[in-house]
């Protein structure tokens, strides 16, 4: 029994090979959306750590004073240090011109560091001669630099030696600074005032960071500036794939839902199709459990193909998927984790096979005689109520026919209508997506950029940088010094902000921006990561004191997964009177140009201060509009191949009921036009429920994107209504003409040929 039940599974495959080339197709996509997902996150993170253990990477950079910082590196939890050495903000110029950038110039010499060491991706590391400079990896990309070119560095001609990889903080232009090596010497004409030193650590517990910066911030006040822990630059510099992940992981729902109705659709109408067939295998003496496990090995011998085929397609395809991080620490082959693998498999076959035990265990319990004298069963005759509608309106004959017979099997025709329904839905979310990231671009504030132009004042007094920007055409500017702050062990960046904090612009979703010295506003990740809500108190520590604002508002905020909180810099003044007021950032009146105000802002300043104009949003957001429509893509074929199969299937059980149509005067053009008005009509009722369901997964899927990102809920926006129109539209006219085109063959065909064949 076992040889038969084989020979007869390949047989059937073989012999039905468009059902299962459908089938093959439809989880081959599945199984390398799932892959693809989980692969590209995984290998994200992997090649970072990576990276950071061959960097020996620091678990703690502390800016500060020279002697704080010494006084740091003595610190018992320390294991390992590398400095203080000097570091200033630097203006990057390419030798022809074309663009200048704002960059961290630190100070190093011939041997590289121990802690945080710099892996070169070209030429070699500073030969300890003046004049040479290595460029930070990312930043070399984005500007196309390359050793052996010439830039300058606040005008000073130097030469690149080196591109080398460095892990303090996320990559450029993702964020803001980006670092460059200049020899001692060098360091000493581009900043004569030692304007700021670093020190890189790295502690004997990497896991209680959070408790060492609280303690050197209590302990060495103001000798402490700022600090940036190896936590909060992994996450930054993984987030943007993070982001992409969870908008692919949410697709492959898509997939697996389209894959387990096609399925279905796809085994049910094959079993219909083989009633004789099955009720003469019963007869020779197959049991219900033979037959049962007949259907159910086709189409899991079928799966396995498609899923092993498209987990190694999904390999190859994860590596494509790294966006930014595998640009910088270069992007590898295809790779193949078991883990992934064997995930994406498992649960692709049990999709498959969820969907087809029931219509196997129906399929094994129809008795003989009626599957060999009925056939495929009976079909009804009566016309449905839309059939009816369409006779009472004079719709004409195709129109009642074609209606009528796309609800002649209702189980087949409502898993169509299903699978064409999660097409629709995933239009629907790919429209709300796209408008989402137009939002975005035209809102920056919702990314916690709420400024045309940032300045770091340097050694231009705060009066004269107020002077100057009242000057431009800026509508308001307000001023942000960061420090680190703590909550019990909880670690984050603290933004004091002076100014004009209430027009300062940034997206607060719930509440309002402080209004005196006793609140605060927090970003969504912060307030979800410490379980608090807007009201509530917040037990803050920074700068050796103890604060305690109340939380008047959270807004939305990208940066360090939105775990920020801001005050009034008269608040910070409380623990810390000689705070300053940091770096300045103005909002421009309408129709000014950024470019033009930086320009001439550095005319102004001749170099002595930094002005940068906002960056907008990351080229990945690009990256991630194409993924998603190509995934629609990928649904919307599956949907459409389905109705296709679904139809054509029809087609062939009618095909007595087609030449009785043709004998009455009914034309190959008006045969055709019934298959369509059935295609079509199933379009429509998938386009009705499709809409409201994907409008409503859209939302889930961005507030669930904007939980884990720091955006927090509520930020997306709603796809423009004449788009989905229009989708809707266009799907369904496309449904009528694949209809049209199934149908064309059978339409033209002879009467005495179709009862012939009948």
């Amino acid at each position: 029994m076992r040889r038969a039940l084989w020979r007869a599974v390949r047989g059937d495959v073989a012999h039905r090979k468009g059902s299962s080339l459908l089938l093959l197709l439809v989880v081959a996509v599945a199984a390398a959306g799932i892959t693809a997902g989980l692969g590209q996150q995984r290998d994200a993170a992997e090649r970072w750590d990576a990276a950071f253990a061959e960097a020996n990477g620091a678990h703690v950079a502390v800016f500060g004073s020279p002697d704080a910082l010494r006084a740091v590196a003595a610190e018992p939890a320390v294991a390992e240090s590398s400095g203080p050495g000097r570091i200033t903000l630097v203006s990057l110029g390419q030798q022809d011109g074309r663009r200048t950038d704002d960059v961290d110039a630190r100070a190093a010499g011939p041997v590289r560091p121990a802690v945080g060491r710099p892996k070169l991706f070209g030429g070699r590391w500073l030969s300890g001669r003046d004049g040479e400079v290595v460029v930070e990896r990312s930043l070399a990309l984005d500007l196309g630099v390359e050793p052996g070119d010439r830039v300058t560095l606040d005008g000073q001609p130097f030469t690149v030696a080196g591109v080398a990889l460095d892990l303090l903080d996320c990559f450029y232009p993702e964020c803001d600074s980006a670092t460059v090596w200049v020899p001692d010497q060098a360091m000493a004409a581009l900043d004569p005032a030692g304007q700021g030193s670093l020190l890189l650590v790295r502690l004997h517990d990497p896991s209680a960071v959070g408790a060492f910066e609280r303690d050197i911030q209590a302990r060495y006040g103001t000798g402490v500036s700022h600090v940036l822990d190896w936590q909060d630059t992994r996450g930054d510099a993984l987030v943007v794939n993070q982001f992409f992940a969870a908008f692919l992981a949410s697709f492959g729902v898509f997939l697996l839902l389209a894959a387990g109705l096609v399925v279905l659709s796809s085994v049910s109408g094959r079993v219909l199709a083989r009633y004789r067939e099955l009720g003469m295998l019963k007869a020779v003496g197959f049991t219900p459990r033979s037959l049962t496990l007949l259907v159910l090995g086709e189409n899991l011998t079928v799966a396995l193909a498609g899923a092993v085929l498209g987990a190694v397609a999904g390999g190859f395809l994860a590596p494509l998927l790294q966006l930014r991080v595998a640009e910088v620490l270069e992007r590898g082959g295809a790779t193949f984790p078991a883990g992934v693998l064997l995930t994406a498999v498992a649960v692709v076959l049990v999709i498959v096979a969820a969907a087809t035990l029931l219509p196997a265990w129906r399929a094994g319990r129809v008795p003989a005689s009626r599957a060999i004298a009925r056939g495929a069963g009976p079909v009804s005759t009566r016309p449905s109520r839309l059939a009816r509608l369409a006779v009472r309106l004079h719709l004409g004959p195709p129109v009642a026919v074609g209606l009528k017979d796309a609800t002649a099997r209702r189980l087949r025709a409502g898993l169509a209508v299903a699978t064409l329904a999660v097409t629709v839905v995933a239009v629907v979310v790919t429209l709300r997506f796209d408008r989402t990231v137009d939002a975005l671009a035209a809102n920056p504030a919702l990314v916690g950029d709420p400024y045309d132009v940032a300045v770091d004042p340097g050694t231009v007094p705060p009066a004269e940088v107020e002077a100057a920007l009242a000057a431009q055409p800026v509508a308001s500017w307000f001023t942000a010094t960061s420090r680190r702050g703590a909550v019990g062990d909880a670690t984050f960046q603290v933004r004091a902000l002076g100014g004009d904090m209430a027009a300062a612009g940034f997206a607060v979703q719930q509440g309002r921006m402080p209004a005196n010295d006793g609140e605060a506003v927090a970003g969504y990740g912060l307030l979800h990561r410490l379980g608090l809500s807007v009201g509530d108190r917040l037990p803050l520590e920074v700068s050796g004191g103890r604060l305690d604002p109340r939380i008047v508002g959270w807004y939305s905020e990208s940066e360090d997964s939105g775990e920020i909180v801001q005050l009034p810099l008269g608040a910070l003044r409380r623990v810390e009177p000689g705070a300053g007021a940091g770096g300045y950032f103005a909002r421009l009146r309408p129709g000014a140009d950024p470019a033009a105000v930086k320009a001439a802002l550095d005319r102004v300043w001749g170099g002595r201060a930094a002005v940068e104009v906002s960056g907008g949003l990351p080229d990945a957001f690009g990256a991630f509009r194409l993924a998603f429509y190509v995934i629609t893509g990928l649904v919307l074929v599956v949907g459409l191949l389905n109705l296709v199969a679904s139809t054509l299937l029809g087609i062939r059980e009618r095909m007595r009921d087609i030449g009785i149509l043709k004998t009455v005067g009914f034309t190959p053009r008006q045969l055709a036009g019934s298959v369509a008005t059935g295609a079509g009509a199933t379009a429509l009722a998938a386009v009705l429920v499709g809409v409201p369901v994907g409008l409503l997964a859209g939302r889930v899927m961005v507030d669930g994107v904007g939980t884990g990102s720091g955006l927090g809920p509520g930020w997306g926006s709603s796809p423009a209504g004449l788009a989905v129109v229009a989708a809707g539209v266009a799907l369904v006219a496309l449904g009528a003409g694949l209809g049209a085109l199934a149908s064309w063959r059978a339409a033209r065909a002879r009467v005495v040929e179709v009862l012939r064949a009948e």
